[in-house]
């Protein structure tokens, strides 16, 4: 009996842990994905529009 409640109990604990590192990995690729987004948006607002490769003023 004690070794049922022993096992569970340590079942219990590295499925927990499992949780965790789930979703550490889980926030680190979402963190990721933004900073490459905002990276994707910044080169987006500095690239010309008239193909001539210089910045155009689109806030006039």
């Amino acid at each position: 009996m004690e070794d049922s409640l022993a096992s569970s109990f340590t079942n219990r604990a590295n499925t927990q842990v499992m949780n965790q590192i789930s979703m550490a990995v889980m926030k680190q690729q979402m963190d990721q994905e933004e900073a490459q987004a905002a990276a994707l948006v910044k080169m987006i607002q500095n690239t010309s529009l008239d193909g001539t490769g210089q910045i155009i003023n689109r806030t006039a």
